[in-house]
């Protein structure tokens, strides 16, 4: 399956989408007045006066909460799975869709409290080509990071350059690749497999969020200080 299909695939995974305006209610309704809330909705968190602190502590929640989910489905799927290596192949593909799921549904959360604008995937192409950019930078492909750290926004706003867009979906696919052949061996030894296979997604699904969070707050940094000068 080629990488473009495995994201479109993904894109359309149930619950997949985070709608903004829902979402930052809910995170922020538990510490601001609903006037407080609407604004930080109609701008952004910082705009709106929220500290970095209380950014970054919300940053964490939404890491932890997606983390748990993808490393306990992959935890199930390692110990049920009773077929061998054959039987493997095809549950970590499964898994692989479902990690990235969880990857995209994170990225949209965190993009949200970093002050972006609503990402809806439906019908739209544009937030769609952000949405791989993000799911390309937690992946570690530098295409994506510097997309996002040198341009911004705009790339939400305006199609990627197809130069940039098949960059970053060799450096996802090469990703792809590598994981489906992890998660395969992962998985093959039936029982203990679920617990080297939870781990292994514990651990990489940190590090690619880690790698998401450093852009972004990058990017919102130089935002602010452009509109500090």
């Amino acid at each position: 399956m080629e990488t473009s299909d495995i994201i479109v695939k993904v894109m359309e995974v149930p619950g997949v989408r985070i709608s903004r305006s829902e979402y930052l209610k809910e995170v922020f309704s538990k510490y601001y007045d609903i006037n407080t809330v609407n604004n930080i909705i109609n701008t952004s968190p910082v705009s709106s006066g929220v500290s970095a602190n209380r950014i970054e502590e919300l940053v964490e929640q939404a890491i932890s909460e997606e983390k748990h989910k993808t490393a306990l489905i992959s935890f199930v799927t390692g110990l049920v799975n009773l077929g061998g290596v054959v039987t493997a192949i095809g549950v970590g593909s499964a898994d692989l869709i479902q990690y990235f799921t969880m990857c995209l549904r994170l990225a949209q959360k965190m993009a949200y409290l970093y002050g972006w604008s609503d990402l809806s995937i439906a019908n739209n192409s544009s937030a769609r080509d952000t949405l791989t950019v993000f799911l390309g930078c937690m992946m570690g492909v530098e295409a994506a990071t510097k997309a996002i750290t040198e341009l911004g926004e705009a790339i939400a706003k305006d199609m990627l350059k197809k130069t940039i867009q098949q960059r970053i979906l060799e450096g996802i696919g090469v990703v792809v690749s590598r994981d489906l052949t992890k998660r395969a061996l992962s998985k093959a030894i039936p029982l203990i497999g679920g617990v080297i296979s939870g781990c292994l997604t514990w651990i990489i699904f940190q590090k690619n969020a880690d790698n998401l969070r450093k852009a972004l707050k990058t990017e919102r940094l130089k935002i602010s200080h452009s509109n500090n000068m």
